[in-house]
C-alpha cells in the first residue's frame, strides 16, 4: 500500500508541476505580447495630443481624423487636471480636483503611469491600433485593461464612454461608463477573451459614448494579453489535484 501511494503522489505532483511550468512558461513567453501597453514610452515625452507630431506612443498608431484641437492625449501623472496637454484650449485638461471639480480623479492611474484618453464623440475619435504578432492561430487569449470615463475641462453636463476592442475581425465592447457633468467615474478593470486566427493580429482601441459635443471622454491604461491555458493544461492539473485527494483518503485511513 505504501509504494501505491508513493507511485500516486508521484504522478500528482509530476501533474501539478507540468500544468503549472507551462503556464509559468506561457506567462513568461507571452507578457510582451503588447508592447508599451503603459504609454510609459513616448517619442517626446507625454502631455500631448496624438497625431499632431508632438508626442506619441511607441509601439501604437494613431490616426489624427483632422478635428483641430482634439482628440486623443497621453497625460503624465498628475498631468491631466494641472498641466493638461500640449495643445492649447479647453480639450487639453480632465476636469479635476486640481482644477475645480471634486470628481475624485487621481493622479495616476492603477498602473501607476501614464495613461491615454479620447474624445468619445464617433465624429472626433479615431482607432488606436497595434499589430499584435507571435500569436497561435486557434489559440483564446486574455486581454486586459483599466478604463475609465472623464469630461474635458470647459465642458459640462452628463456623458456616456465604453471602448469598441478588436482583435482581427473580432470586436467587443467594455461595459458603458456614465457620469455626470465635471464627472470621473473610477478606474474600472475588463478582461476580454479573443480567440486567434493567424499569427498577426491588429489589436484597435475605438471609444464611443454620448452626447456628442461635450464631450464624454473615455480613459484607458495597462494593457497586456497573454494566452489561456489549454484544456489539456488544465485537464492535467485537475489530474494532479484528485491524485493528491486519493493520497490524504488513503493517509487518513492508515491512521
Amino acid at each position: 500500500m505504501t509504494a501505491i501511494r508513493q507511485a500516486l503522489r508521484r504522478m500528482a505532483l509530476l501533474g501539478i508541476g507540468a500544468a503549472s511550468l507551462t503556464a509559468i512558461h506561457a506567462s513568461r513567453a507571452d507578457a510582451a505580447l503588447v508592447q508599451n501597453g503603459g504609454f510609459e514610452t513616448m517619442t517626446n515625452g507625454p502631455n500631448a495630443f496624438l497625431g499632431w507630431g508632438i508626442s506619441d506612443p511607441v509601439g501604437w498608431n494613431f490616426f489624427n481624423n483632422g478635428q483641430v484641437g482634439c482628440c486623443t492625449a497621453v497625460f503624465a501623472p498628475g498631468a491631466a487636471d494641472t498641466v493638461g496637454a500640449a495643445i492649447p484650449g479647453s480639450r487639453g485638461y480632465l476636469w479635476g480636483p486640481n482644477n475645480g471639480s471634486n470628481n475624485g480623479l487621481p493622479a495616476a492611474s492603477p498602473a501607476g503611469g501614464n495613461f491615454l484618453s479620447m474624445d468619445s464623440d464617433p465624429a472626433y475619435s479615431s482607432a488606436l491600433t497595434q499589430t499584435i504578432n507571435g500569436l497561435i492561430p486557434g489559440q483564446t487569449y486574455l486581454l486586459s485593461f483599466n478604463y475609465a470615463a472623464g469630461q474635458y475641462k470647459g465642458f459640462t453636463g452628463a456623458t456616456q464612454s465604453a471602448w469598441h476592442v478588436s482583435l482581427g475581425n473580432q470586436t467587443q465592447n467594455t461595459p458603458t461608463l456614465s457620469i455626470a457633468g465635471q464627472g470621473f467615474s473610477g478606474w474600472k478593470t475588463d478582461s476580454l477573451f479573443f480567440t486567434a486566427t493567424s499569427p498577426s493580429e491588429l489589436l484597435s482601441f475605438l471609444a464611443f459614448g454620448a452626447p456628442g459635443g461635450l464631450p464624454p471622454v473615455a480613459l484607458l491604461d495597462g494593457v497586456s494579453m497573454v494566452p489561456v491555458a489549454e484544456p489539456e493544461t488544465v485537464w492535467l492539473m485537475g489530474f494532479g489535484l484528485v491524485l493528491l485527494g486519493t493520497i490524504v483518503r488513503l493517509r487518513q485511513r492508515t491512521i
